[in-house]
């Protein structure tokens, strides 16, 4: 009996561990289809259109946000802060919407331009904002910094673009509207050309590459037009850049090429971008005039056959789904060819089981115990 009950022990322990492997795998496959049904927003990094700030923000004495006393003004403490009683409380999440998704502005040299934007409340509260220019301060004015807009509402907003002093070029920026929790942004691109350039230029991205996988090659049509009245065959020096929205440089090459009247080609260009929305901006410079050209587009993670991130993770999850399928069932088999398939065999180390062992064989052999037949 104590040997069937180690025998019992023996198999139980491998039971269990096979249990214990079992679950391990059933948890990694949860895990595994919470992520392939995920979608592809879920699965990617908040952009800066609508990304979430989780430090505190403030707009002067007010507090950014929603209010649910839009008739309060918080008078100021002593030291300059808010008035902690009657400071407007925040009391939801500030949800709204703001357009157009990108304002582009062309102007020549020593002129000025008024553009618009406009803003939404969605929620069911006062909205409080504050409005900022990232990168372009110098060049672009707002008709309002502090936007108070109440449910249901919409606000315009002037944007007052001086190009006066600026030198020919493509800038990029955005206008930024904070909320206590929230922050949406424009993109910007301000593209100051002499007031009569000698040369047009128009950079177009086609609509194959207006998304591009992280690492592939971005290709362009270009077309230079020779404005000049004598129509002769000049050289012009063509400067191509890649910008992001904050103002940066990320690429730059230069080249000069011969136009007589127009001439269309395409260029590539070999990258190698994180995701995010960039700017393709051409600059063509003849006789100290300046022309100036460009068009977005967007970088998107690398898939595999043009699947979507949240496609390829769920042909992942089946494949590691069924591998865990063919490994538990490996297991399962070893585990019923050791226990029910053979004898089971063990040693006993305890010298007290060799003895019963030996006196239970020596009354078999002088008959005092006798096997019982089988019917």
């Amino acid at each position: 009996m104590d040997a069937i009950l180690l025998c019992t022990t023996m198999e139980n322990w491998g039971v269990h561990k096979i249990n214990k492997i079992k679950i391990s795998l059933f948890l990694a496959l949860l895990v595994l289809v919470k992520i392939s049904t995920a979608s592809d927003s879920e699965l990617s990094i908040l952009t800066s259109g609508d990304s979430e700030l989780y430090a505190h923000q403030a707009a002067g004495d007010e507090e950014l946000g929603v209010s649910d006393s839009p008739e309060i003004t918080p008078a100021p403490s002593p030291d300059g802060g808010g008035g902690a009683g009657a400071a407007t409380k925040a009391v939801e999440k500030a949800v709204f919407s703001i357009y157009p998704q990108l304002i582009q502005s062309l102007l020549p040299k020593e002129k000025d331009q008024i553009k618009t934007f406009s803003i939404y409340n969605n929620g069911t509260s006062l909205l409080i904002l504050k409005l900022n220019v990232i990168n372009l301060e110098k060049i672009i004015n707002l008709s309002e910094y502090y936007v108070r807009i109440k449910p249901g509402e919409e606000k315009t907003i002037e944007m007052n673009i001086l190009a006066e002093g600026e030198m020919p070029g493509i800038y990029t920026g955005e206008i930024q509207a904070v909320a206590k929790s929230l922050v949406k942004t424009i993109p910007i691109v301000i593209e100051i050309e002499s007031e009569s350039p000698l040369f047009d230029v128009l950079a177009e991205i086609p609509e194959d590459y207006a998304e591009i996988e992280q690492g592939k090659p971005l290709v362009s049509k270009i077309t230079l037009e020779n404005r000049a009245v004598t129509r002769k065959n000049v050289n012009t020096n063509v400067t191509y850049y890649i910008k992001d929205f904050e103002g940066n440089n990320l690429y730059e090459e230069k080249e000069i090429i011969s136009v007589e009247d127009v001439i269309t080609y395409s260029k590539r260009f070999d990258i190698n971008l994180e995701e995010g929305d960039y700017l393709l901006a051409i600059k063509i410079d003849y006789e100290n005039t300046t022309a100036v050209s460009s068009s977005t587009f967007r970088v998107i993670p690398r898939t595999v056959q043009g699947m979507k991130r949240s496609e390829l993770t769920f042909y992942y999850g089946i494949i590691l789904t069924l591998v865990a399928i063919v490994i538990i069932s490996m297991l399962n088999y070893k585990k019923i060819k050791k226990f029910g398939g053979k004898k089971l065999k063990f040693k006993i180390k305890d010298d007290s089981y060799r003895e019963k062992k030996d006196i239970i064989d020596k009354a078999y052999k002088e008959g005092i115990i006798k096997k019982r037949k089988k019917k």
